[in-house]
């Protein structure tokens, strides 16, 4: 199923579902990554429509708290991040913290990827005030990463 997933295998993953609707919810033995999250880190956004089509409840992130969305920003997955930001019930996602505190929006603000910080930041379940462990606001991390950001437009 892990397999399926990672090689965007839609057929296979809609019949493995219909047969058992529990590989849904199947985590990773080796990475402790949800199938959400796998599909995530390769953009397989249809993949993971059906996941949660069969599975509504599938586990969304990994036991240190990093989300299918935290995975779609770092791994640069920009129709998967839109997926997630279109689809009401997964707006949740935006201002979970993984284990460092960290939402999606201080990942992107690290990776000084100015497309996923204007699509996080468009949208208004998007919480600003969210402080990571070390208490740095997404806003403050651009500070740290002032030499990469020079580079971007940012417009």
């Amino acid at each position: 199923m892990q397999l399926a997933v990672i090689w965007n295998m839609l057929d296979v993953v809609k019949v493995l579902l219909e047969h058992d609707p529990s590989l849904g919810y199947l985590v990773s033995s080796k990475t402790n990554a949800p199938l959400l999250v796998s599909a995530a880190y390769r953009g397989n956004v249809e993949v993971a429509q059906e996941i949660l089509n069969h599975c509504p409840d599938a586990p969304i992130c990994n036991p240190d708290g990093w989300t299918m969305l935290h995975e779609a920003v770092f791994s640069r997955q920009e129709e998967f991040v839109d997926y997630i930001l279109r689809t009401r019930y997964l707006h949740k996602l935006i201002n979970m913290r993984d284990k460092d505190g960290d939402t999606a929006l201080h990942i992107a603000v690290l990776k000084c990827d100015a497309k996923m910080v204007c699509a996080l930041l468009a949208q208004k379940a998007t919480n600003l005030t969210v402080a990571n462990n070390k208490g740095a606001l997404p806003e403050n991390m651009l500070t740290c990463n002032t030499e990469q950001a020079k580079t971007l437009n940012w417009v």
